[in-house]
């Protein structure tokens, strides 16, 4: 009976030694999950840190560089009632782009033939270069 009793005793350990250790195995795998968990709030808390300070950064430049203005409203805009609004007055334009678009295109004539020193008689060879003409090949019309 004293053997039974110590079987039984030793049945119970043994279960109680199979428990802690299947503890013991669930407790080293909820280490490593809480281990990942802190891991990954800690990085969030830094990105945290790192983007509000960015806030924080942009809102000085923002409120620094609105403070470098300093406008203030004179007067409110207004429409007479009398206002029309724009238009481009499309015969005015037309009519000075022809004239310019002429006298440039006359300017341009003129230029080129005052500039022009070929010659276009026989008389001008003659005259300018002193000899005479011995032949010359007649315009066909």
């Amino acid at each position: 009976m004293l053997y039974a009793a110590l079987d039984a005793k030793k049945n119970t350990l043994q279960k109680e030694l199979g428990d802690l250790k299947a503890e013991a195995f669930s407790l080293s795998v909820k280490e490593i999950e809480l281990d990942r968990l802190n891991r990954q709030k800690q990085t969030k808390e830094e990105l945290y840190k790192t983007l509000s300070s960015k806030l924080s950064e942009i809102e000085i430049q923002k409120s620094s560089q609105m403070s470098a203005y300093d406008l203030k409203i004179i007067d409110k805009a207004f429409i007479p009632e009398d206002a029309r609004p724009d238009q481009p007055k499309w015969i005015l334009i037309i009519v000075l782009g022809f004239m310019a678009s002429f006298l440039l295109a006359f300017g341009a004539v003129f230029f080129i033939d005052y500039w022009d020193e070929s010659f276009k008689a026989p008389a001008e060879i003659e005259d300018r270069l002193e000899l005479p003409v011995l032949c010359t090949v007649p315009e066909l019309k």
